[in-house]
């Protein structure tokens, strides 16, 4: 899955939102590494789905894509 449409404002309202609602669906902590946005640590995966779910309209879920070094996910968090 590719995430070249997250932008910074997508990553801003997916950490308001997950300060809001939680973890989405399908999702847990981090195993490896925390994505910090603002001050706060977030699961990557997670704060990536749901940038993309404001991209798409669509939340993916943690089976549709890796997370970890050297992944979509890990490069546009970077």
């Amino acid at each position: 899955m590719k995430f070249d449409q997250i932008e910074l404002r997508h990553l801003k309202k997916a950490a308001e939102d997950f300060d809001k609602n939680g973890m989405p669906p399908t999702f847990g902590a981090a195993s490896t590494y925390d994505a910090f946005f603002e001050g706060r640590a977030y699961p990557p995966k997670a704060l990536i789905a749901i940038a993309q779910q404001h991209v798409s309209g669509t939340l993916p879920t943690s089976n549709e894509f890796s997370g970890g070094e050297k992944t979509e996910c890990f490069k546009t968090l970077e």
